[in-house]
């Protein structure tokens, strides 16, 4: 019988593991160990895209993106006192807006002290001339630090005639106050992510020491950065625990320490491989490819035992 193409380069395979076995544990040895340095500059990209960034949807998110501005890239900062517009909170939340204004990456900072008021004195049918004039002008609520009750009394005015800041910006019975903090648009990926709102969080911790109050994240860059912490929170553990698992039960099953060793052996390093493979070729692990390292203990495992 003729072998066919597929057999040949197979039949000299298992002739050379046969009778070379040194020379292949050699190039195996070769390849596991280049593989786990390349394995420790594996990257992650959790970003949630990767699951609908395909087909109908995917055109329709960068639809919506292109019209209306990216919907999911502002975070926000909650506060809660008696009375937000009490000066304590308008320091507060002015300290912090000050803090973030100058960062590269953000598009907006926008609280209650930011709601724009007109400074100085005027008749409707004068308005845009006393403007023109310089008489009038708009400023923000809380123009100078620290605040006074005269911009409590301007922000308490200022929320009652912005329909958008009551219930969006303060809450109705204003214990609560939001800082808007909008990343800018072409920020979307989860590396691009993770570092601005980590830095956001230090600037908000570093507000908390200052004012000694307890401040809230939230928003959707924040719901994802820490999802993603947990995800790659599990990898490090799911990993090392399947392999630990798996020695228990051999070791149950088999009770003889070769038998242990040796599937575990040639899982780890076929898992090793493929991490190394990733990141030789510059595939990261992602929400979708995340799992397969796991499976391949798992399924490597019951293929040793049989």
């Amino acid at each position: 019988m003729v072998a066919g193409p597929m057999e040949r380069p197979l039949d000299r395979l298992a002739h050379a593991v046969v009778h070379r076995p040194r020379l292949v544990l050699g190039a195996l040895g070769v390849l596991i160990a280049v593989a786990a340095v390349l394995a420790q500059s594996l990257t992650t990209d959790m970003s949630p895209e990767d699951l609908y960034g395909f087909g109908d949807q995917a055109m329709v998110q960068r639809e919506f993106a292109e019209r209306f501005g990216n919907p999911n890239n502002a975070v926000l900062v909650l506060h809660q006192a008696d009375d937000v517009t009490a000066p304590d909170s308008l320091a507060v939340l002015a300290s912090l807006e000050q803090r973030l204004a100058s960062k590269p990456y953000l598009r907006e900072v926008v609280s209650i002290a930011s709601l724009p008021v007109v400074m100085g004195s005027t008749r409707i049918d004068s308005a845009a001339a006393d403007f023109a004039a310089g008489r009038i002008a708009l400023a923000k609520a809380v123009a100078h630090a620290p605040p006074t009750e005269d911009d409590s009394e301007r922000v308490r005015r200022a929320i009652e005639r912005s329909p958008m800041a009551r219930g969006i910006l303060a809450s109705h019975d204003l214990k609560f106050a939001a800082v808007v903090v909008r990343i800018n648009d072409d920020i979307d990926r989860d590396p691009e992510v993770k570092p601005v709102v980590a830095d956001i969080e230090r600037e908000v911790r570093a507000i908390e020491k200052e004012h000694s109050v307890a401040l809230r994240l939230g928003g959707p860059p924040y719901m994802r950065s820490w999802l993603i912490r947990q995800v790659e929170r599990d990898q490090f553990t799911l990993f090392p625990g399947a392999i630990v698992l798996a020695l228990v039960l051999l070791l149950a099953t088999f009770r003889w320490l070769p038998a242990m060793i040796l599937p575990a052996v040639a899982v780890g390093a076929s898992a090793l491989l493929l991490v190394g493979a990733m990141s030789a070729v510059g595939e990261p692990l992602n929400i979708l490819n995340n799992i397969v390292p796991i499976l391949i203990i798992l399924v490597g495992i019951s293929d040793c035992i049989h």
